[in-house]
């Protein structure tokens, strides 16, 4: 328990806020997140490390819920990323590219090509062939990449063997002998700067001595390269800093390390941190409802509506997370009992042999220091939607995302017409025998809005005649579909009732940017691809503002 989680009455509040009452209008189960709780941790970071004037690095694979990425970028942290798609996240989020550290150990050419079209920080690079790759693709570009070599110190983190990443056994970093000659071979490749250094030796560190080992052996190698002329201008030593999990449980000495890392900065080096954990972990709570009560002959089974799916790390670590209810009580069981979900796992549980408080069916349990590694690694797992996620700051609270519903399970998914599903006297169904559409109005104009980004719609023009007849059809003004697109948020098609296709129409782009958003396609702000051009939009509330392209082969006179 914490400040920010606390009983005020015998009832759970989030900060300022009774989650009994969040929890009578957002389904079960949810995640909550404390805004307070995020940026105090924030301010204690800064503080302790201010003596170098650190570049702090969220690490989006924490929890890349855009709104918390949002506040975490406007107190002026950069972004730890591995894939393509937290690019993509982060910078939707806020954070500058410039701030932005691209890590892990298979970037693949599409990825490695975005982010150096996006001018990130630079890459922290893994291997040789990845190095190369780097190059060729900064040559196409005619761009000039910055990277930094990920040294696998080979220390032992003293923490779950799933999560130490500095250890020789370890796929992650490259061994300092190995390193000498990337070093060196990057200093003499066109198109590259090498610019720093990099480390990770873990995750849920809690103690700072695995930090100065691998330290004190980053500095020789660094002096040796300084030596040899390679000068490096970025320190990166990664993230992993713990946080408490147990009640009587201390968070990582940030002050301490900061303290004890001084001797090993090189001057002129600045220092990169990457916490995630440390930054939401212990602000985030997972609020579920118990179903049943199950008497077993030792124990007794609590049966929670949240699953494995939702929060894998008890299944998947054995971690151990404080579980209280959300209504206090001062009963106890007679027997120790187990807290389980739904899933068909018997790994499906969120504690084991444990006391508890006696609540009854429908009563609420609040899974504390869920705030990391819950939602980032949440599934569909037994064809569950992911659920849903709040934000409170101090009395006030917002539905952040929602929750998923049946349909979004077969998003996304293509049954080809051209393949022969059927046995015996059994048909399968070659395409659905439904599509959800939206009827939207903007200023006057009405149409028919689809998601087509899976391209089931093929014959756009004949359905554009058919739907939008009035006596015959839904009947609208046009019918737009929503497509892929590369580089933009979405595409957006517009065909008139004759089937034609036009270019462009200011009514119907705004109705496409509303639909975008309500439907999670895009966010407040996006830009789309028309075939008149890009259009940027803005969304606030039930009204919305776009940019069209600039008018051209415009004429004063017309004789």
């Amino acid at each position: 328990m914490n400040s920010f989680f606390h009983y005020q009455e015998n009832s759970l509040f989030c900060e300022e806020k009774s989650i009994e009452e969040i929890a009578t209008k957002v389904e079960t189960p949810f995640y909550i997140y404390s805004y307070s709780y995020i940026i105090q941790n924030i301010q204690q970071l800064k503080k302790a490390f201010s003596r170098y004037n650190p570049l702090i690095c969220y690490s989006l694979k924490a929890n890349p819920n855009i709104t918390l990425c949002r506040i975490i970028a406007s107190y002026g942290l950069g972004a730890d990323i591995v894939s393509g798609g937290e690019l993509y996240q982060a910078l939707k989020a806020g954070f500058p590219s410039e701030k932005i550290v691209y890590s892990g150990v298979g970037k693949t050419p599409d990825e490695i090509k975005y982010a150096l079209e996006k001018n990130i920080l630079f890459f922290n690079v893994e291997s040789e062939q990845e190095l190369q790759e780097i190059k060729k693709i900064a040559e196409k570009l005619n761009k000039r990449a910055k990277v930094s070599i990920r040294i696998n110190p080979d220390i032992d983190a003293n923490t779950h063997h799933y999560i130490t990443t500095g250890k020789k056994e370890n796929k992650f970093g490259i061994p300092f002998p190995q390193a000498e000659k990337i070093y060196k071979e990057a200093s003499k490749i066109s198109g590259i700067d090498t610019v720093g250094i990099h480390m990770h030796i873990g995750s849920q560190i809690k103690n700072v001595e695995p930090y100065l080992e691998a330290l004190q052996r980053l500095k020789i190698f660094i002096d040796k390269l300084t030596r040899k002329g390679i000068n490096l201008s970025y320190l990166d030593i990664g993230g992993g800093f713990g946080i408490n999990y147990r009640e009587k449980e201390e968070k990582f000495p940030i002050e301490e390390l900061s303290e004890k890392i001084a001797p090993l900065v090189p001057p002129g080096m600045r220092l990169i941190i990457e916490p995630g954990r440390y930054i939401v972990g212990n602000a985030g709570a997972l609020i579920t409802k118990l179903i049943y009560k199950k008497s077993g002959k030792r124990k007794e089974f609590l049966i929670v509506d949240a699953g494995m799916n939702d929060l894998i790390r008890p299944s998947l670590y054995g971690a151990y997370h404080r579980i209280i209810p959300v209504k206090k009580s001062l009963k106890k069981y007679g027997k120790k009992v187990d807290i389980v979900g739904p899933i068909c796992e018997s790994t499906d549980f969120f504690a084991q042999n444990r006391q508890f408080p006696a609540i009854e069916s429908g009563e609420l349990i609040a899974i504390l220091d869920a705030g990391a590694y819950g939602v980032s690694m949440s599934s569909n797992y037994n064809g569950r939607p992911r659920v849903a996620e709040v934000l409170v700051k101090n009395d006030n609270w917002w539905l952040i995302k929602q929750k998923e519903s049946y349909w979004n399970l077969t998003q996304g998914q293509i049954v080809p017409t051209d393949v022969n599903l059927y046995h015996r006297e059994i048909m399968l169904p070659a395409s659905p025998s439904s599509i959800e559409f939206w009827k939207m109005e903007g200023a006057g104009n009405d149409f028919i809005l689809l998601d087509n980004r899976d391209e089931i719609i093929k014959k756009r023009a004949e359905l554009a005649q058919k739907l939008c007849q009035r006596k015959k059809g839904i009947g609208a003004d046009g019918l737009i579909l929503i497509e892929r697109a590369k580089q933009a948020d979405f595409f957006m098609r517009i065909f008139n009732p004759d089937g034609s296709e036009a270019e462009m129409c200011g009514n119907g782009a705004r109705c496409a940017a509303r639909f975008a958003y309500l439907k999670k396609i895009a966010g407040e702000e996006c830009t789309f691809q028309t075939l008149a051009g890009p259009i940027k939009a803005r969304i606030k509330e039930n009204k919305v503002k776009i940019k069209m392209s600039d008018p051209f082969d415009f004429k004063k006179e017309v004789k």
